[in-house]
C-alpha cells in the first residue's frame, strides 16, 4: 500500500515542476521583450534632458526638434513631429514625446504607452 501512495506523490512534484519552469520561461521571455524597450526609453529620454538643456543656451527650436527625432528613429522609436512637442517660453523650455511602441508577446501585442516630458531653465 505504501509504495502505491509514493507513485502518487512523485507524480505530483513533476506536475509543480513543470509548471514552475513553464511560468518562469514565460517570465523571461516577457522580459526579454520589454527591457530592450525599456532600456531604449530612458536613453531617449536622457537624451531629451541633454538636448533640452543645449537648446536653452542657444534657443534653436527646429535644431532641437530635428536632432530629438533623429536620435528617436536611431532607437527604433515611434516618435514623430506629431507627437514631438516643442515649448519656449516662461522661463524655460518644454519638451514632451508622448507615444506607443507596440511589442509583440505572441499571444498578443502589448502597447506600452509613453508620456516623456523633460524641462530647461532658458538663458
Amino acid at each position: 500500500m505504501r509504495n502505491g501512495t509514493l507513485r502518487c506523490e512523485r507524480g505530483k512534484g513533476r506536475f509543480g515542476f513543470i509548471i514552475s519552469v513553464l511560468i518562469l520561461a514565460a517570465a523571461v521571455f516577457v522580459a526579454a521583450k520589454l527591457v530592450p524597450v525599456k532600456v531604449k526609453t530612458y536613453q531617449f529620454a536622457d537624451y531629451m534632458r541633454e538636448e533640452a538643456q543645449r537648446a536653452a543656451w542657444n534657443k534653436n527650436e527646429q535644431t532641437l526638434r530635428a536632432r530629438l527625432l533623429d536620435k528617436a528613429e536611431t532607437l527604433g522609436l515611434p516618435v514623430t513631429e506629431k507627437n514631438l512637442q516643442i515649448k519656449m517660453g516662461g522661463g524655460e523650455i518644454r519638451v514632451s514625446a508622448r507615444y506607443e511602441v507596440p511589442v509583440d508577446l505572441i499571444v498578443t501585442t502589448y502597447v506600452w504607452r509613453l508620456d516623456q516630458e523633460e524641462r530647461a531653465p532658458l538663458f
